[in-house]
């Protein structure tokens, strides 16, 4: 058996982001990050643990120095090559069906976004073709999207709902979602955005009054994503808090639940 998950050998550079324990950084000081350069003769080895965390960064001859004979899962020969942190995409509209590249055509030719949007376009042409796509439809767009991400080295991603702007919909896109975050090998940040826009024909006060009423369905699905939490956490943990981390769930979510009243916006990871 193995002793280490991960072994990445001999790159040119590799980029830290920050040293020395510095975990925050703000101004100018953003402007600049930590690399950590090898050169022909004496790389740079990154180098993970069976827990999934980086053991040690450094030159190759600093790694001599300490490990000596270990086995690694996957060793990676990066000679030449540049490492990065994954990168995190904070905000995304991912799950969606419809074509709107024409639209592209109209703004050439001076149309403005109310001009679309008066001519069907806009996000109520992506809400009408998402509302009648199937649940796999959209997991094929999903999947796609998500594997170009990761292709460039997005390692992380928030996905949003919101192109439904009724229940069921926005429901299923949160299903989509959740599929993937299951079956592709990327960090998924879910977030339910119903009320994203006001829906074709509606004037906002009377948008607001079907939120208000449809409000109250969203607590069956916030009661069923805290159950799965809650069953997560009792497979995969068991040290003594499990008991007290589980009952402090039931407190915070209780409020929530018996009103069946929950926040109209609200993130899963």
């Amino acid at each position: 058996m193995s002793q280490y998950k991960l072994l990445v050998r001999s790159a040119k550079q590799v980029v830290t982001v920050r040293n020395n324990g510095v975990k925050v950084v703000c101004g100018k000081e953003m402007q600049a990050v930590d690399v950590i350069d090898g050169d022909d003769n004496d790389g740079v080895n990154i180098l993970i643990n069976k827990s999934g965390k980086i053991e040690f960064v450094g030159r190759n001859s600093k790694y001599e120095e300490i490990y000596k004979n270990l086995t690694v899962d996957v060793e990676i020969d990066a000679t030449g090559k540049c490492v990065i942190p994954g990168l995190v995409d904070a905000h995304t509209h991912p799950v969606w069906a419809g074509d709107r590249v024409h639209e592209f055509a109209m703004k050439l030719a001076g149309a403005t976004y109310m001009d679309v949007h008066k001519a069907g376009g806009g996000i109520n042409f992506t809400v009408e073709h998402t509302r009648t796509a199937s649940e796999d439809l959209l997991f094929k767009g999903l999947k796609q999207r998500l594997l170009n991400m990761m292709s460039t080295g997005t390692t992380t991603v928030e996905c949003k709902s919101g192109y439904g702007l009724e229940v069921d919909t926005e429901v299923k896109m949160l299903k989509v979602i959740d599929r993937a975050s299951k079956e592709i090998p990327i960090t998924i940040s879910s977030t339910f955005l119903g009320a994203h826009s006001v829906p074709r024909k509606m004037f906002s006060k009377k948008n607001k009054d079907v939120i208000e009423k449809e409000k109250f369905q969203l607590g069956k699905i916030q009661k069923e994503l805290i159950n799965e939490i809650k069953n997560i956490i009792s497979k995969t943990m068991k040290d003594d808090n499990v008991e007290e981390m589980l009952q402090e769930i039931e407190n915070i979510s209780s409020p929530i639940q018996k009103n069946s009243n929950p926040p109209l916006i609200f993130n899963r990871k």
